[in-house]
């Protein structure tokens, strides 16, 4: 009980208070990971949602997609830049992909946050994971103790 509420209190307390200095390192890196998970896809949200909505307005200094828009020239694809040669089935391709990757990344942000605290409660039960019973095997008994 008191290792559960070490490891409730701050993350590998239980594991040191059960003598499994092995496992700190793994709890580390698997808070690092999800932590980087987050801050990496969240990164990327942002970057797709600034994209998307400068692609949608109507101001020509706005132009933070061109550099994430590969394969094709601004004039293929982009109204305000190029009204005269744009072709607007381009334009709906590009508009629709920014906001699937808009997608993409909000869903793995949160699944990160989701990973963050099933971490967390793994954890958790790893810490409280002392054995409930030992068994003890002598030549003629089976002992529960």
């Amino acid at each position: 009980m008191k290792a559960t509420m070490l490891a409730v209190a701050f993350p590998g307390l239980g594991q040191v208070y059960n003598r499994k200095f092995w496992k700190i390192p793994f709890v580390y890196a698997g808070f690092g990971g999800l932590v980087y998970s987050v801050g990496f896809n969240t990164s990327k949200y942002n970057e797709m949602m600034k994209a998307y909505q400068d692609f949608t307005d109507l101001i020509p200094e706005t132009d933070s997609y061109i550099p994430l828009i590969k394969g094709t020239e601004p004039s293929d694809y982009d109204p305000v830049l190029y009204p005269e040669t744009y072709n607007p089935s381009n334009k709906s391709w590009v508009e629709e992909n920014l906001l699937k990757a808009v997608d993409y990344y909000k869903k793995y942000r949160d699944l990160s946050y989701i990973g963050i605290a099933a971490w967390y409660l793994i954890t958790v039960l790893d810490a409280m994971s002392t054995p409930a019973f030992q068994i003890s095997m002598s030549a003629k008994t089976l002992i529960l103790k």
